[in-house]
Parts: structure tokens; C-alpha cells; sequence
């Protein structure tokens, strides 16, 4: 969720988060909702926050999306519970619309006092070459491996 600032020289605002646990995208600091938070907003950095179990993919910065292959890819999960579908295609043509893609499903939940995150095969026609993949559950650590499609149980 983004809280940005609407008008010139504040840099603080208020900030609703609803019920759940709300984690800030920077600091990584914990709030349990339903709450108002009084949020820093510099100039340079909106505030940004993201609910347990929020799963979000990054890559590093291309100019477009058919540069090159993707050869690494960053999983940020937060404490909690949730699932997300990674899709992916050539970015380009309109194969989605014959069915050629790729999905994969992440899904995150605690195990008594660990964070598991599931990562269920790969499925469809699209071709994805090996890859490296980190996968960071924040304010826990991070592990990597290399990505062939296949099921991987991570504990943390």
C-alpha cells in the first residue's frame, strides 16, 4: 500500500493500515492493524507497506522487458500467510492468448515458530531457461537456488 503526500513541504501524513499485520516496505518495522500510524514522508522516500504473506517478485533494471533473458530473479515475502502466481511469456507477442505462458505459485504460512514458503512446478508452454533465484523473507534471511521448474519446500 502507498501513502504518498499530496502537498508541497509535508513530510509526515497519517496512514490507515486495516486489520492484519502491515510491515514498512524501508524499515521493516511491524504494525498490527486495525491502526493509524503518523507516517515519515521525505521527499525522497514515499511511505510504502506491505500485509503479511505479501509475496513480491523483483528483477533487476532492463530497459525492456525482451533485453535478454531473465538469469535471476528476487522473491521479497513477508512473515504470514498468502499466495501469488508468478506469470510469465515472452512480453511481446500474443501467445498468453493461445495459452503460452508459464505460471508458478508461491504460497507462504507459518509452522509453528518457521516461515515456509512452497514453490509448486512450473507449469505451461512457455520456455524458461535456468535462473538463479533468491527468495527473502524479510526481516528472517534469504536463500538461493538455481530455478529448473521443479517443486521446492523452503523452511526459514
Amino acid at each position: 500500500m502507498a501513502a504518498p503526500v499530496y502537498r508541497p513541504g509535508v513530510e509526515h501524513r497519517a496512514v490507515y493500515l486495516p486489520e492484519g499485520t502491515w510491515f514498512d516496505w524501508w524499515t521493516g518495522e511491524c504494525y498490527q492493524g486495525p491502526t493509524h500510524i503518523l507516517a515519515d514522508a521525505p521527499l525522497e522516500r514515499m511511505p510504502l507497506y506491505v500485509r503479511g504473506g505479501g509475496i513480491i517478485a523483483m528483477e533487476p533494471v532492463r530497459q525492456f522487458v525482451s533485453e535478454e533473458p531473465l538469469e535471476s530473479l528476487k522473491m521479497r515475502i513477508w512473515p504470514g500467510t498468502g499466495e501469488w502466481t508468478l506469470y510469465e511469456d515472452d512480453g511481446h507477442s500474443f501467445e498468453h492468448e493461445k495459452g503460452v505462458g508459464a505460471t508458478t505459485n508461491y504460497k507462504v504460512y507459518l509452522e509453528g515458530d518457521k516461515t515456509i514458503v512452497e514453490i509448486a512446478a512450473r507449469e505451461g508452454q512457455f520456455l524458461i531457461l535456468e535462473r538463479e533465484v533468491t527468495v527473502e523473507v524479510v526481516g528472517i534471511g534469504e536463500q538461493r537456488f538455481t530455478d529448473d521448474g521443479t517443486v521446492r519446500r523452503l523452511t526459514f
